[in-house]
C-alpha cells in the first residue's frame, strides 16, 4: 500500500510542483513590474474567484468524490452516476453566472470599487465557470488510483497560465489584468477537453435518484466551504479596508508560498486519501495504512516548515525591494499552511463515515476566530496581524475537528513519529534563525538544516508501524 500511495503522491507531486514552480516563477516578475496596490487586485480578485468557484461547485467536489465509491462492480451504475452530475453542472453554473450578470455591477461596485465587473468580475465568473468542468474527472480519476491524465492537464494549464500571463504583462504591458487573463486561458483550456473526455465515458442524463442524494450530501457542504473560504480570503478585504491596498500588495506576494506548499498537500491527499477509503474497515491493512497516513502529515509538516526556513530569504531575494517587509509574513502563512495540510488528514474520518455537521461546524467556529482576529489585530498590526490570525484560525480548525473526527474512529496515525518529525523541522527552524549569514550563503545553510531534519523526518516514518 505506502509503495502505491507514494508512487502515486510522487506523480501528483511532481506534476503540481512543475506547475506551481512554473506559477511561482512569475512572482518575482509581478514584484518587478507592479506596484503593491497593483498587486492587491490580484488579491481581492483570487477572492473572488475561491467564492464563485465554491458557489458554482456547491460542494460537489467532496461528495463525487465519495460517490465514486457507492459503485465498486457497477461500472455501468458509476457511469449514470457521473452523467447525472456532469449533465447537472451544465446547467446551473451557466444560471448562476446569468444572474450574475445582471446584479454583480452594481453589487461589485458598491462593495469594492477597486475590482469592477467590467471587466474583472466577469473574468473571474467565467473562470469559476469552467473550472466545475474538472469536478467529475478529477474525481473519477482520484478514486481510481490515476494520477497521469490529471498531472499532464494540470501542467498544460499551468504552463499556459504562466505563458500567457507572462507575455500580457511584460510585453503587452496590460498590468494586473494579465494575471486574470492567464486564469481565464488557463481554465478554459482544461475545460474543453474535459467535457469531451466526460460526455464519451459516462451516460448523460438528469437523474434524480442519484443526483438527490449527492446533492444532499453536498449542499450542507456549502457552508462548511463558505466558511473555509472565510477563513482563508476575509483577511484580503479586511486587510483593504482597514489598512489599504499597498499592504494587500505585499501580502498577497507572501501568500503565494503557502499555496504551493498547500497545492504540494493537496497532492498527497489524492494519493492518500483512496487507499483510506477503500482500506480503514480492513483491520488486516491497518499496519501499511498507519504508515501510509503517517507519510502523508510528516510530508506536510516537512514541506511547509521547510518552507517557512527559507520563505524569509527567497523574498529578500528574489522579491523586488518594495515588497521586502513581506518575509516575515511568507514564513507566518507557511507555517499556517502546515495546519492547512494536516486538516485533510483529521477531516478524512468524518468524510468516510459522511457526519457532515461537524464539518460546517468546525469551520464556522475557525472562520469566526480569523474574522475576530482580523478585526481585533489588523489595525495595530497590518499585515502581520492578518497572517497570524490564519495561523491561529487553522489551529483551531485542526482542534475542532480532530475532536469530532476522534469520535468515529482512532485515526490510523504514528503520533510519535509525527511528533517527532516536527520537533526536528521547527528544531531546524530555530537554528536556521540562528546563523548569522544572509543572502545566498545563509540561505544555503537554512535549507541544509532543513535537508538534515527531513532525512530524520523520513526515518521516523520508515519506522512507523502498529
Amino acid at each position: 500500500m505506502i509503495g502505491r500511495i507514494l508512487r502515486n503522491s510522487s506523480v501528483y507531486g511532481l506534476g503540481e510542483l512543475a506547475a506551481r514552480l512554473t506559477a511561482f516563477a512569475l512572482v518575482p516578475v509581478y514584484t518587478l513590474y507592479l506596484e503593491p496596490q497593483e498587486l492587491a487586485l490580484w488579491g481581492l480578485g483570487a477572492m473572488g474567484l475561491q467564492l464563485l468557484t465554491t458557489t458554482y461547485g456547491l460542494g460537489l467536489q467532496a461528495a463525487v468524490l465519495q460517490g465514486q465509491y457507492d459503485y465498486p462492480d457497477d461500472p455501468e451504475g458509476l457511469r449514470r452516476y457521473n452523467g447525472s452530475v456532469a449533465t447537472f453542472l451544465l446547467f446551473w453554473p451557466l444560471f448562476f453566472h446569468a444572474l450574475l450578470e445582471a446584479i454583480g455591477p452594481g453589487t461589485l461596485d458598491a462593495l469594492l470599487p477597486q475590482l469592477p465587473w467590467d471587466p474583472y468580475g466577469r473574468m473571474l465568473s467565467i473562470t469559476a465557470l469552467l473550472s466545475t468542468a474538472a469536478i467529475v474527472p478529477i474525481a473519477a480519476w482520484t478514486a481510481g488510483e490515476k494520477p497521469r491524465a490529471f498531472v499532464v492537464l494540470n501542467t498544460s494549464k499551468a504552463l499556459l497560465e504562466t505563458g500567457l500571463t507572462f507575455a500580457l504583462l511584460v510585453a503587452a504591458s496590460a498590468g494586473v489584468l494579465s494575471i486574470f487573463a492567464g486564469r481565464l486561458a488557463g481554465a478554459g483550456l482544461v475545460a474543453l477537453p474535459l467535457l469531451f473526455l466526460s460526455f464519451r465515458r459516462i451516460r448523460p442524463a438528469l437523474d434524480w435518484k442519484l443526483l438527490g442524494p449527492t446533492l444532499a450530501f453536498s449542499l450542507p457542504l456549502l457552508p462548511h466551504l463558505l466558511s473555509t473560504w472565510a477563513l482563508t480570503m476575509a483577511d484580503r478585504v479586511l486587510l483593504s479596508w482597514l489598512v489599504g491596498d499597498h499592504a494587500l500588495g505585499i501580502y498577497t506576494a507572501a501568500y503565494w508560498f503557502p499555496i504551493a506548499v498547500n497545492v504540494l498537500a493537496m497532492s498527497g491527499y489524492r494519493a492518500w486519501s483512496p487507499r483510506f477509503h477503500k482500506s480503514i474497515d480492513h483491520p488486516d491493512e491497518r499496519p501499511a495504512l498507519v504508515q501510509a497516513t503517517t507519510a502523508f502529515a510528516v510530508s506536510v509538516v516537512v514541506a511547509s516548515v521547510g518552507a517557512a526556513i527559507v520563505a524569509p530569504d527567497l523574498v529578500l531575494a528574489l522579491f523586488d525591494p518594495r515588497y521586502h517587509s513581506g518575509a516575515p509574513l511568507a514564513r507566518v502563512l507557511v507555517l499556517g499552511a502546515a495546519l492547512q495540510g494536516l486538516y485533510y488528514v483529521a477531516v478524512a474520518p468524518l468524510y468516510n463515515r459522511k457526519r457532515k455537521v461537524a464539518i460546517p461546524l468546525a469551520s464556522f467556529v475557525a472562520a469566526a476566530v480569523n474574522v475576530a482576529l482580523n478585526l481585533l489585530w489588523i489595525p495595530e498590526y497590518g499585515a502581520v496581524g492578518a497572517a497570524w490570525a490564519t495561523l491561529l484560525s487553522y489551529g483551531v480548525l485542526v482542534l475542532v475537528v480532530g475532536v469530532a473526527a476522534r469520535r468515529q474512529m482512532v485515526l490510523p496515525l504514528d503520533w510519535r513519529a509525527l511528533l517527532g518529525a516536527s520537533a526536528a523541522m521547527l528544531g531546524a527552524l530555530f537554528l536556521g534563525d540562528l546563523i548569522p549569514l544572509v543572502g545566498w550563503p545563509g540561505l544555503a545553510l537554512r535549507a541544509l538544516l532543513g535537508a538534515l531534519a527531513a532525512g530524520v523526518s523520513l526515518k521516523l516514518v520508515v519506522g512507523s508501524r502498529r
